[in-house]
C-alpha cells in the first residue's frame, strides 16, 4: 500500500513538473516573440526633393507635423508651401498613407501656400510623395529622407511658429523713427537683425537692410526691408516683396492699402494704369493682371512730415514706401 501512495505521489509531483515546465516555455516564447516585434518605421526628420532650376521642396516631419518649403537661392530663400498634422505609422511598414490637415493660421499667411484643406501624403519605397499645383499645373512632388533628425534651431522655429501672431507693423517705420536721424542710431533702436549681405553704401547713400521676423511679420517669405540715407540723415523707408513670390499680387496689395488706411484714413490718390483693358474689365483676373505685368498701381498718403506710397509694377513688385517731405520727388 505505501509502495502505491508513494508511486501516486510521485506521479503526481511528475505531471505538476511538466506543466510548470511547459508554462516556462511559453513565457519565454511570449518574452522572445516581444522582442523580435519590430518597431513602428519613423518617418520623423528632414526630407528633401531634387533641385530643379536652383529651387526644390524641404521637408520637417516631427512627431505631429509636417511642415515643407519652398527653397531657393542655393538655400537662402524659404518660402512656405505647407503646414499640417502628421500622424505617423503604427507598425513596420514600407507602405503608408495619412492626410494632412492644414494649419490655416500659418499657411493662410504665405504666399507660396498651399490653400488646400487637407493633403494626401503616401511613403512608398522610402520616398513620400504628394500633389503640388501652382499656375493651372498638377505635378507629383517626391521626396527622400536627408536626416533622420531634426536640428534644434528647426525645432523653435516651427514651436515659435504654431501660436505666433503675424501682423503687418513692419510696414511703416518703427515708433522710435525721426528724420535725419543717424544710421547709427537706427541700428542703436532696430531689434531685428540687420542683414548685412544688402547693408550698403553708394557714395553719400547707404542702405540698411533688416530681416523680418520669422515668427511675427506676414509674408515674410517675399519681404525685404531697408532703411535709405542721404549724407547719414535717414530720408526712405521702405518694405519691398518679391513678385515671384506673390501668388495673389492684389490680394496682397488690397490687404497692405487697408492697414494703412486703418491707421492714416482714405488715401488721397490712387492710379491704376491698364495696358489690356480685357483684364480690366475682369476682377476676377486682377491677379492674372498682376503677373503678366497688365497694370501698374499708385497710391498716396501724407502726414504732417511724411509722405506714404504703395507701388506696384512688374519689374519691381510691389513697394511700401515711407519717406520725408524733402525726399519724395525723389523716390
Amino acid at each position: 500500500m505505501k509502495r502505491k501512495i508513494i508511486a501516486l505521489l510521485l506521479a503526481s509531483m511528475l505531471a505538476l513538473s511538466m506543466g510548470a515546465c511547459t508554462k516556462s516555455k511559453e513565457s519565454t516564447q511570449d518574452i522572445n516573440t516581444e522582442s523580435q516585434k519590430e518597431e513602428p518605421t519613423s518617418l520623423i526628420g528632414i526630407w528633401k526633393s531634387e533641385v530643379n532650376n536652383s529651387s526644390y521642396q524641404e521637408a520637417v516631419i516631427s512627431e505631429s507635423s509636417i511642415e515643407i518649403n519652398w527653397v531657393s537661392d542655393n538655400g537662402k530663400t524659404k518660402s512656405l508651401y505647407w503646414s499640417g498634422t502628421y500622424s505617423g505609422p503604427t507598425e513596420k511598414t514600407d507602405n503608408y498613407t495619412w492626410i494632412s490637415e492644414n494649419n490655416k493660421q500659418q499657411t493662410d499667411a504665405a504666399l507660396m501656400a498651399s490653400g488646400d484643406d487637407t493633403k494626401e501624403f503616401t511613403f512608398k519605397n522610402n520616398v513620400i510623395s504628394y500633389e503640388v499645383s501652382a499656375l493651372g499645373t498638377t505635378k507629383t512632388m517626391e521626396l527622400s529622407q536627408i536626416s533622420k533628425s531634426i536640428p534644434e534651431e528647426l525645432q523653435k522655429e516651427q514651436s515659435a511658429g504654431d501660436d505666433s501672431e503675424l501682423t503687418l507693423n513692419y510696414l511703416l517705420p518703427p515708433d522710435f523713427v525721426r528724420w535725419n536721424m543717424a544710421a547709427q542710431e537706427v541700428r542703436d533702436n532696430e531689434v531685428r537683425e540687420e542683414n548685412t549681405l544688402y547693408s550698403i553704401v553708394n557714395d553719400n547713400i547707404e542702405y540698411v537692410n533688416y530681416k523680418p521676423m520669422k515668427s511675427k511679420d506676414k509674408y515674410t517669405s517675399s519681404l525685404d526691408l531697408t532703411y535709405c540715407f542721404l549724407d547719414n540723415k535717414l530720408k526712405a523707408y521702405w518694405c519691398s516683396y518679391d513678385k515671384d513670390m506673390l501668388s495673389k499680387p492684389i490680394d496682397v496689395y488690397s490687404e497692405i492699402k487697408n492697414y494703412i488706411v486703418g491707421i492714416h484714413g482714405d488715401c488721397e490718390s490712387e492710379e491704376f494704369t491698364w495696358s489690356d483693358s480685357a483684364y480690366e474689365n475682369d476682377k476676377n483676373r486682377w491677379n492674372d493682371a498682376f503677373r503678366y505685368g497688365y497694370v501698374t498701381i499708385k497710391t498716396m498718403w501724407h502726414t504732417s512730415d511724411s509722405a506714404i506710397i504703395i507701388k506696384w509694377d512688374y519689374n519691381n513688385g510691389m513697394n511700401v514706401i515711407t519717406s520725408s517731405l524733402d525726399f519724395e520727388n525723389n523716390l
